[in-house]
């Protein structure tokens, strides 16, 4: 599938395979081979992709040790945390992100400890 969007609608290139329509395979969602998606002369298209998602945004879990635990080690106390952002998308939007297009939606990852004296 053409990831991106070209510029030149007639322009002669390798898209790779792609289902496109012909009269043995008339279900098929491409109209042509070369489905290019903005053409400078107004010839280009764009077919139409449903965008819904469902999204986990945020998951965080923390953890505080239990204060006997933190007393031997000569501590007040002592939190674990993890928190991931962009944990999943449920979608059957065929690019790397419904909400953005095509660019992908970074997952972050973050760990730490708070402890006191």
């Amino acid at each position: 599938m053409n990831a991106g969007y070209g510029v030149y609608d007639r322009a002669n290139k390798s898209t790779g395979p792609l289902p496109y329509w012909t009269a043995q395979n008339p279900d098929y969602e491409y109209p042509r081979l070369n489905p290019t998606s903005y053409g400078v002369f107004g010839g280009g298209i764009m077919i139409y992709k449903p965008r819904s998602f469902v999204r986990i945004q945020d998951l965080s879990l923390t953890y505080n040790l239990p204060s006997s635990a933190v007393q031997r080690i000569k501590l007040n106390s002592l939190q674990i945390f993890g928190s991931i952002r962009n944990l999943a998308t449920f979608t059957k939007w065929p690019g790397w992100d419904p909400e953005s297009g095509m660019s992908p939606m970074p997952r972050t990852y973050t760990f730490g400890l708070n402890l006191s004296l």
